[in-house]
């Protein structure tokens, strides 16, 4: 069990690691955001406020918070006769650039996009470029595309949803009005520069002066990404606590054990000793059967460990590779804990005098 969680553990602060490190493709740094309700949706004067001050750069709009839900429409369109199936998120005109969208072929949204009554601008990523075979020649304009429908750009893929999903065909969708805001756009995006507590606070009194009766919640996306997976982490805290407690048993069990083979062997340690057998071979001798305790257990216990670890990692469509060291590293943490306790509670039986043995005996 010792071998089992500790495996389990190592591969648990890999993978959150990894996750923390990972390019998602968006620019999280100094974006604020908080979901938009009330009279503060689609409204222009709240931005117009916001933007006022020095410390809030620029404000952006999205349908539903990018890199943080794998909750995204799903929108079919006839593209050469056959109906082409993605994930779809209105966003306002200066969103991906905003966010740090990097561009293959083609253009970001403009301001004049946005104001184009009626017109649909797409912005599709790399993988429905590929899926669909799409370039920026193709025609939008089938049915079902919603009015006037343009391609503007394809950009490189980017994490759109939680690690847990692999990234698939994406497009983010521009819907041209006069005012250049959409009610649907209900998660709003601050671009920081400055005291961003300052920031943070001169956003929530242009809220409550457009509508008093709704709080923001504001929080930064960095922090929003990390809490997305602090449930894993929690759970690699709980599996090294009980890593842990599970040494510290098989510590116990092993004293026990230690405790018990001396006393029974006195005699046969003492016969040893008077034979000429030294304090190390004696150590040697309670070592070697532990020893091959750990090594059957190990290769119980890597096996099962090693399918549990790739089950659980199979939940994300991005992960750390199941290192063979690690599974080594277990078995050499086991083995130093476990020859530690048997050499120190060895230690007394095999430097005490034979003729106490005799006599007890």
């Amino acid at each position: 069990v010792s071998l089992g969680l500790i495996v389990a553990a190592m591969f648990m602060q890999l993978q959150n690691r990894y996750l923390r490190g990972i390019n998602t493709g968006l620019d999280y740094e100094g974006i604020a955001m908080a979901r938009m309700g009330g009279e503060l949706r689609g409204s222009k004067a709240f931005e117009e406020r916001v933007v006022q001050s020095p410390l809030v750069e620029e404000v952006g709009y999205s349908e539903r918070p990018l890199g943080l839900t794998n909750l995204h429409s799903q929108w079919g369109r006839e593209l050469r006769g056959t109906t082409i199936l993605f994930a779809a998120d209105v966003v306002s005109w200066n969103l991906p650039r905003m966010l740090g969208v990097e561009l293959l072929d083609g253009d970001y949204f403009t301001e004049t996009d946005a104001r184009r009554e009626g017109c649909y601008h797409y912005l599709f990523n790399e993988a429905a470029a590929r899926e669909f075979g799409l370039s920026m020649q193709e025609s939008l304009n089938e049915r079902g595309w919603g009015g006037e429908a343009r391609l503007t750009g394809i950009a490189r893929d980017f994490n759109y949803g939680s690690l847990h999903a692999a990234v698939g065909p994406m497009a983010m969708v521009l819907v041209g009005k006069e005012s250049g805001l959409d009610n649907r756009l209900q998660t709003a995006y601050f671009k920081i520069k400055g005291d961003p507590y300052a920031a943070v606070e001169h956003i929530r009194r242009a809220a409550a002066e457009i509508d008093p009766a709704y709080p923001v919640d504001l929080q930064f996306f960095d922090a929003a990404f990390d809490a997305l997976y602090r449930k894993e982490l929690k759970v690699t805290t709980l599996i090294t606590v009980f890593s842990l407690l599970a040494v510290v048993l098989s510590l116990v069990g092993v004293f026990g054990l230690v405790v018990f083979e001396t006393q029974y062997r006195r005699k046969e340690i003492g016969i040893r000793k008077v034979m000429g057998a030294t304090v190390a071979e004696i150590l040697a001798m309670f070592n070697r059967s532990f020893v091959r305790l750990v090594l059957i257990c190990f290769v119980v216990a890597a096996p099962l460990a090693w399918y549990g670890v790739r089950e659980w990692l199979g939940t994300f469509a991005y992960r750390t590779p199941i290192y063979w060291w690690v599974f080594a590293v277990s078995l050499l943490i086991v083995l130093a804990i476990t020859l530690a306790t048997v050499t120190i509670q060895s230690w007394r039986a095999a430097t005490a005098n034979p003729v106490e043995a005799f006599k007890t005996e």
